[in-house]
């Protein structure tokens, strides 16, 4: 890949997270794969511009708070901290243990997303429903999962979501935010830790990354003012499908 292209990428998917709150790992793990890119690489480039972006998205939330009339949803940490953080955690272990058995992802990858956009959009709402004892059995086995491809951020803010009682669409972009930062920060010192010696850890052309990631913040921002969430959710699956299912063709 060009480093053009790259950093094209690289601003689209901070434009699209910070207009929808998710974007960067689901959109940008299949991207990264299908050119050509492993797992490993793919995480340690889509995770810090994922923190990054989330960071810069939290203090524009927190600088404009009372005039969003953001609602905190308190209960989101504990359920991350309880339940989300193990499974990451399960999940960074297993990466690195299946990493050298496993070396092709693609496949539980593209799976994973397509499962994600089918039950987002079909069982939303029942999925709100469902007692809080299987959601939180469900969000550990997820956040394993993200661990292991990357990809599970979607139904893992479903879920989490779906404990709180905050319909507000600013608040819900601010919480997903804080909740995808807090995600990408555990995940990313799990991660480290397993592969700091390895030599996949790398931070090329990471300067100008933030820089990129900065100006596609700004631009996410003045967009989502214009242009509704829906739409850019309905723009999400659509690319994520897009990803997932070029993954399984080529």
């Amino acid at each position: 890949m060009s480093l053009l292209l790259f950093y094209i990428l690289i601003f689209l998917l901070s434009v699209i997270q910070t207009s929808a709150g998710v974007g960067v790992l689901v959109l940008g793990t299949p991207t990264l794969l299908i050119m050509k890119f492993n797992l490993l690489e793919a995480i340690n480039i889509l995770l810090p511009i994922s923190i990054f972006t989330s960071l810069l998205n939290l203090i524009y939330f927190k600088s404009n708070k009372k005039k969003l009339k953001i609602t905190d949803e308190k209960n989101i940490a504990k359920i991350f901290f309880v339940y989300c953080l193990p499974g990451v955690f399960v999940g960074t272990i297993l990466i690195y243990y299946l990493n050298s058995f496993f070396k092709d992802f693609k496949i539980l990858i593209s799976v994973l997303i397509l499962f994600s956009i089918f039950l987002k959009n079909t069982y939303k709402q029942s999925l709100i429903e469902v007692r809080d004892i299987f959601k939180k059995t469900f969000i550990a086995a997820i956040g394993a999962l993200h661990g292991l491809t990357n990809s599970g951020g979607s139904l893992l803010t479903l879920f989490v979501l779906s404990f709180g009682k905050n319909r507000n669409t600013v608040s819900s972009r601010y919480n997903i935010t804080l909740f995808y930062f807090s995600l990408g920060v555990v995940q990313y010192f799990f991660f480290y830790l397993a592969f700091y010696k390895s030599g996949v850890i790398s931070f090329n052309n990471f300067s100008i990354s933030l820089i990129i990631v900065f100006f596609g913040c700004v631009i996410g921002n003045l967009i989502s003012k214009f242009i509704d969430k829906k739409i850019f959710n309905i723009l999400i699956d659509a690319l994520a499908f897009l990803a997932a299912t070029s993954l399984l063709i080529f």
